[in-house]
This record gives structure tokens, sequence and C-alpha cells, in this order.
């Protein structure tokens, strides 16, 4: 190796010594300064959650302090709310006017002392939705207005339908109602109809008696007959008594079906004579020989009837009494006519026991019947509350009519007999 090479290697070595010791210092030097900024954003978390925790602090007591406000605030409302008798208030502040609103009315006060008192009553009026009929409170109804167009051509009894012949009682009712609407003759050897007569099933035919006891021949034994006439005699006899077995099953079937059927139109007439005894009960409830001030009539003579009866529970009277009330009416639209509740299979008395149908949407529903069209709940309520009003002045005019014929009407303090008798909603 030549002069010039050796010192090239030397100084080349130095060189490369120095770029290392450079990047080592740099290095160094870069970490201090991260290191350094690392402690200067620690210090200045430290301040800030320093900062933060007296902030925290200061909010946590500020808030205790109000919820304590509020607590004692709360507590001396309620105070006044007692001696108020108030059980529910709520308060709304805006820039303009604070509003106050209890159970029973809405107070308003606005920035010049304008007062303003609005019955909640009223609100509640305004901001009420107005219920309406169910569907199938509505497809009834529609049906028994086809019904009621037709009811002179209905049979009495009305026909019973063959549950064997429709999937489901709105397939008989559509039947029905075509064959009412055609004019169409109702016979006795109708397949699709169950007629009733004196309580016997007319449509069952070629009954064939059968003594249950009798014992069939085995069908091993049926193959040892050696005679081919005796086996084809024995063979149909077999089939003759089993198939016979199977007719009286099914007859038993149709009897009871019948049978459930005949009760369902019964316990109509029954929740109705339930009703007009009730009526009864309260004319002789509201019978006094002196005056009687502060009886009311009719939970008066529900108490009397529930004493005697200790089966019958008072909601099961009441639910009995709102069916036959609306199912007299019915069969007052439809003159008396019993047809119109017992023509349908799947129309009963739960329908008419339903709480989910009010007395003004009942009056709704009803005029749905008579008219076939709709009215509003408004104006079922107010046909509601005109029968009502005629209802009570029926049972006052029955009831002084009866003093009348008593001859207990010419008495000067006669009159007051009657002064004080309440009968209550007719609902």
């Amino acid at each position: 190796m030549d002069v010039v090479s050796k010192i090239g290697e030397v100084f080349g070595e130095e060189i490369w010594k120095e770029q290392v010791i450079d990047s080592e210092l740099t290095k160094a030097k870069e970490s201090a300064e991260v290191e350094k900024e690392d402690n200067d954003e620690k210090e200045g978390a430290e301040v800030e959650k320093e900062d933060n925790d007296e902030k925290e602090g200061a909010e946590s007591n500020q808030e205790e302090a109000t919820e304590e406000f509020i607590w004692h605030f709360a507590i001396k409302t309620h105070e006044k709310m007692k001696q108020l008798g108030i059980t529910s208030l709520n308060i709304t502040q805006t820039p303009r006017e604070i509003t106050l609103k209890t159970e029973k009315q809405i107070y308003n006060l606005s920035p010049n002392n304008k007062k303003e008192i609005t019955p909640i009553i009223s609100q509640n009026m305004l901001l009420k939705k107005s219920h309406s009929l169910s569907g199938p409170a509505i497809k009834i109804g529609q049906m028994l207005h086809q019904l009621l167009l037709n009811l002179n051509r209905l049979p009495v009894p009305a026909p019973m339908m063959n549950p064997s012949k429709f999937e489901k009682p709105d397939f008989y009712n559509q039947a029905l109602l075509r064959k009412l609407e055609k004019g169409l003759e109702f016979s006795d050897d109708d397949d699709c109809l169950l007629n009733v007569n004196n309580d016997v099933i007319v449509n069952l035919q070629h009954q064939i008696e059968d003594d249950d006891n009798i014992t069939v021949i085995s069908e091993v034994d049926l193959l040892k007959k050696e005679d081919e006439m005796s086996f084809n005699f024995h063979k149909e006899e077999v089939i003759k008594i089993l198939s016979c077995r199977i007719g009286k099953i099914y007859n038993k079937i149709v009897e009871e079906y019948v049978e459930e059927e005949e009760k369902r139109r019964s316990r109509f007439r029954s929740y109705v004579d339930i009703l007009i005894i009730q009526r009864k009960i309260e004319i002789y409830c509201s019978l006094y020989k002196t005056r009687n001030k502060g009886k009311t009539i009719k939970s008066q003579s529900k108490n009397k009837v529930l004493s005697y009866n200790p089966k019958i529970t008072s909601v099961d009277l009441k639910m009995i009494l709102r069916a036959a009330r609306r199912i007299e009416s019915l069969i007052h639209i439809a003159n008396d006519n019993w047809g119109i509740v017992e023509a349908f299979p799947n129309l009963d008395v739960s329908f008419f026991k339903s709480t989910s149908i009010n007395v003004n949407n009942y009056e709704s529903w009803l005029k749905l019947v008579e008219t076939g069209k709709q009215i509003s709940e408004e104006e079922g309520k107010l046909i509601y509350l005109e029968k009502k009003k005629r209802e009570n002045q029926s049972r006052k005019d029955n009831l002084l009519n009866i003093y009348h014929q008593a001859n207990l009407m010419m008495d000067d303090n006669s009159p007051d007999l009657l002064a004080d008798i309440n009968w209550e909603d007719v609902e």
C-alpha cells in the first residue's frame, strides 16, 4: 500500500469516527430535548390536573348545594301542596311567563302580573284523542245492518249453522246473508243448516239403532268361514255395526254443538231477564212511606241482590247488567226480533260485556247497525245522554204512577217522597 492510500485510509477512518461522534452527540441532544419536552408536558398535565381537580371540586360543591336547596324547596312545596289539597304540580318558567299545572287547573302568570286560570278538564278535552270502534266491531255491525234489512225473511227460530260445512262462522254469516238478500227459501234438506224444531235435530237422517254390547266377529274368525255366502254376510254385518257406531259419535258431536248454540241464544234472553228483574227491584227500593233522604236506588238495589246471592260478585252483576242493556237496545232497533242476535253463531254475550267499547261508542255502533253509517263518538255521546235522560224520566213517571194508584199523592207532603231519589247513570 502506498503512502497516499495509507493517508487516505487513516483520514477516512478519522472522518468516520467524527461522523459517528457527531451522530451520537446529535442523538443525545435530541433525546435530551425530547425528555425535556416530556417533562414539560408532564408538569403541564399535572398543573392542568390540579386545575381540573379544583374546578371539579368547586362544581361538586355547587351541585351538592343545589341538590340541598332543591330538596329543601321540594319539602316546603310538598307541605304547601298538602295544605292546598294538591296531589301533583308541574312548574315551567320562561322569560315571558311562569306556568303552574296541577291535576285540576293550569295557572299562567306573566311579568305584568296578569293571571290566567284554565280548567284542566277543558285542556284535556282539547288534547284527548277520540276513541274509535275496532275493526271487528265495525265488521259485525255492518253485517248486522245487512241482516236487519232482511230480518223479516229469517225463519223463527233462526236456522243453525252446520259446523261440518263451514270452516269459519264468518263464511256461514255471508252465505246466510246472500240467501236472505236473494229471498231464497229455507228447506229441511239444506245440508248447510241444522234445522231445529222442538229441540229435535231434523237434519240427521237414516239413523240406525245399534247395541254397543254386540260383539263383532274378529278378522281371524271371519277368514275361517268356509262358506263364501256366510263370509260375505258376516263381513257386511260387521262393517254395518262399526259404521253405525261412527254415526252415533258424529250425531253426539252435532247434538253437543246444537246444545251449545241453544245455550248461546238462551244467554241473551237470560241477561235481559235479569235486567228486567233488577229494574223491578229498583222500583221496590224506591218505595217509601215517609221521605228517606240520601238513598241511591241503583247501588241500593245492587247491594240487595248481592246480599241474597253470595255466589254473584259485584263485578259479575255489573258486567251482566251492562251487557243486558246493550242487548236490549239492539233488540229494540230490530223491533223486538231476537233473530238479530241469534242468527250469527259468532255473536255472543261477551261482545256486549266488553269494556273496550264505552257507552258513547256503543251508541255509535248501534247507529251503524241501524243505518249502515258511522257517526262520531261525540254524536254517540249526545244520543247516550238523551237516552239516559228519557229512561230516568220514564222511571220517575212509572214511580209517580204507582204512588197515584196507591192514593198516596193526595197528601201535601207526599211529593217529597220522590224529591231525593237518585237513579244514577244508566250504565
